[in-house]
């Protein structure tokens, strides 16, 4: 019996997002452990003409947002083996570090290693790098195989 490769996961049918909050655009490499994903950051995007709009830069949650992502998409990667695609969500951020502004128009290279797992807990290390330059770095741990068990919801909020 021969093992065939598994294909790299695209991004917009494995993330859950929508395309307007999607920060990774491709798969460059995948394994049991570590992931490599890119987006090229676009010239005008809705908070280009907020954020020092004389000269913009990315905001740096959305650099933490991209990392988280690409963590999500290496975690259901691996689980999708055995238990199908499961969503995920950030539960933990340990650490993160912005060494660099990003402006619109970079290339953004995301690596993600996976570092540890506990039940659903998966704890990873990322980085975002511009050509070959770490702009950012963090660890997160997402959970993984379960949805939002305590959404809040505006419906649930009494008046005050």
């Amino acid at each position: 019996m021969s093992v065939q490769p598994r294909t790299l996961p695209q991004p917009s049918t494995t993330l859950p997002h929508g395309a307007a909050f999607r920060f990774v655009e491709k798969v460059l490499s995948i394994g049991e452990c570590m992931i490599i994903a890119t987006r090229q950051v676009p010239e005008v995007e809705p908070w280009t003409e907020a954020h020092f709009p004389d000269t913009p830069i990315v905001p740096c949650v959305l650099l933490l947002e991209g990392m988280a992502q690409t963590c999500g998409i290496l975690a259901r990667f691996r689980n999708s083996a055995t238990a199908g695609p499961a969503p995920g969500m950030l539960s933990a951020l340990r650490s993160a570090r912005f060494h660099r502004p990003v402006s619109p128009g970079c290339l953004l290279v995301y690596q993600a290693e996976l570092i540890g797992r506990a039940g659903p807990l998966h704890s990873f290390r990322a980085t975002t790098r511009v050509r070959d330059q770490l702009v950012a770095e963090a660890e997160l741990i997402l959970t993984v195989g379960s949805g939002p068990s305590a959404l809040l919801d505006a419906s649930e909020q009494g008046s005050s």
